[in-house]
């Protein structure tokens, strides 16, 4: 079977532009992408970032058997009204099953730092009328929503590609509401599961996966054993110890 590219949008960030993309965002961040000028970025993406000129193979029918979108919403539990934050939402392959679960009354924050990746999500937003779905141009380590302002924090395949985890981590901490949850799916580092998806090499295993998130504010609530090449968890959040300088605290 021929791998699956890679899906993340979290990377750091680079000053090569990004043609035949303009901006329209205000100073958060959030707004639209319309195709046109080019849009500058700070320094050269990471070369394991999924190609945003190849969005389309993200939204392959013969995906949707393995990564299960409607099984994995429906188990995420969303309620009508809830905020949601798609984090490295890349071609927003979840986004529309989100609206949905999330409803008229609720919201689906589409973040991404690549420009052209949001692009493309604009683009299903208007065409599927996705009222409740907004992109935010995020930052690597900073998801631009406010505090307090998310009940669900979703990543899906972007983890092993993170830099420096820990500062992502700690600002979902802090745009999460006090019962906030994390839900984190990504690729399984056993050979068994190397159909599809990124090198072994660049996988985090779960044990270790578990352990960084831990260390910055959650707790493990529900591991849903629903995906054959993924894991699949969740996370509840709690209060952080006071930060320390420890060695080994977190892998950047």
């Amino acid at each position: 079977m021929k791998k699956f590219g890679i899906l993340l949008a979290i990377a750091p960030l680079s000053v090569s532009s990004v043609s035949s993309v303009s901006s329209v965002f205000d100073q958060s961040g959030r707004g639209t992408l319309k195709a046109s000028t080019a849009y500058a970025q700070e320094a050269p993406l990471s070369p394991r970032v999924f190609n945003p000129q190849e969005a389309a193979q993200l939204e392959q029918a013969s995906r949707d058997a393995w990564q299960k979108p409607g099984q994995v919403v429906a188990a995420l539990k969303l309620e009508p009204g809830d905020v949601v934050a798609d984090i490295g939402t890349g071609s927003g392959y979840f986004v529309t099953y989100l609206s949905r679960a999330s409803g008229s009354s609720g919201k689906v924050y589409a973040v991404d730092i690549q420009p052209e990746m949001l692009a493309f999500v604009q683009r299903k937003v208007e065409e599927l009328d996705l009222t409740n779905v907004i992109p935010v141009l995020s930052l690597e380590a900073d998801t631009r929503l406010d505090r307090g302002s998310v009940d669900l924090a979703l990543m899906v395949d972007v983890y092993h590609e993170l830099g420096s985890p820990r500062a992502l981590l700690s600002n979902i901490h802090t745009v999460l509401r006090p019962d906030g949850r994390l839900a984190i799916i990504d690729f399984k580092s056993d050979k068994e599961a190397d159909k599809v998806g990124p090198p072994l090499s660049h996988r985090v295993p779960q044990t270790r996966l578990i352990s960084e998130v831990e260390r910055a504010g959650f707790q493990l609530t529900d591991t849903i054993e629903l995906l054959p090449y993924q894991y699949f968890l969740i996370f509840s959040k709690r209060e952080r110890p006071v930060a320390t300088s420890t060695p080994g605290s977190l892998s950047q």
